[in-house]
């Protein structure tokens, strides 16, 4: 087995999650939603956002090794102050990112159709903490995969 890219789970996911979801104005990378916020441009909406996080290594001394990948999938909203006690921002949220759970939970990323060598299905690992930002709420849902690795040797 030859070794992969490891980021190219991003562009598998925004295929995924693009043909997955409906109702979705914009799937893309946090470079593209941090280009908007930087040119002035409010981010379409509802969109999801990817990004790899932090990764480890678990080493079992057997000629392998998997990086175990944290991704980290934002669902963003509108989002209106409530006067009501119950979070509409959130409510609206909660229901792509059960969407994002359902495209995601035991998904192996695959391109065109192609499972996409070394890596693992796809876990739910919970969720980050809501950000409130002028006009729209984000919602982090986590994901893990592994990218199983081998040497030359």
């Amino acid at each position: 087995m030859s070794n992969v890219n490891p980021f190219i789970v991003e562009t598998a996911l925004i295929e995924h999650l693009l043909a997955e979801i409906a109702g979705i104005q914009d799937v893309g990378s946090f470079a593209k939603y941090q280009a908007q916020v930087a040119g002035q441009d409010y981010p379409p909406l509802p969109s999801i956002y990817v990004m790899p996080d932090e990764s480890d290594v678990t080493d079992n001394g057997d000629g392998f090794q998997v990086e175990n990948q944290l991704w980290i999938v934002s669902v963003l909203v509108d989002h209106s102050p409530d006067s009501s006690d119950i979070d509409t921002t959130a409510n609206k949220a909660g229901v792509i990112m059960a969407d994002v759970m359902s495209a995601l939970i035991g998904w192996r990323p695959s391109l065109g159709g192609s499972t996409i060598q070394g890596f693992k299905e796809m876990r739910y690992a919970g969720r980050g903490a809501p950000i409130y930002a002028p006009g729209f709420g984000e919602f982090p849902v986590l994901f893990t995969t592994g990218l199983v690795l081998t040497g030359n040797y």
